[in-house]
């Protein structure tokens, strides 16, 4: 059986939330490259063995912030899917509690993203 992995990532300008699965604490890291290479390496290791796709990453659109996770997310090969904004909010409507948190953002989008809300990122350097 194949399963898929799907991550959700809410971006804020110094540090990102990350939701794996809905049976993991969401995890916050740092916006940097080092934040980054600690997500990665967690990321990979809950890749599951019975799976050869990768992870699909998706990540609220928001201004430039989320551009480094892309890039990067992008050369590991990881299918990375943008999510509207307004697509997000739309989907926490539906939510009983109208709180707003960080973890319930990346929450959130990782649900999004399992239902095919988004667009592919294909930007390049050369692109941005």
């Amino acid at each position: 059986m194949n399963v898929k992995q799907y991550i959700g990532v809410g971006m804020a300008k110094l540090t990102f939330e990350a939701c794996f699965s809905d049976e993991l604490p969401v995890k916050t890291y740092p916006n940097t490259n080092t934040g980054l290479s600690y997500f990665f390496r967690f990321a990979s290791s809950l890749q599951t063995l019975s799976s050869s796709d990768p992870a699909v990453i998706g990540i609220e659109s928001t201004s430039v912030y989320h551009l480094l996770l892309c890039m990067r997310a992008k050369e590991k090969g990881y299918a990375v899917k943008l999510i509207n904004p307004l697509i997000t909010n739309k989907y926490s409507q539906h939510s009983i509690r109208k709180t707003k948190t960080d973890a319930i953002d990346a929450r959130l989008i990782r649900y999004c993203v399992m239902e095919n809300e988004g667009y592919t990122f294909t930007e390049t350097p050369e692109t941005i």
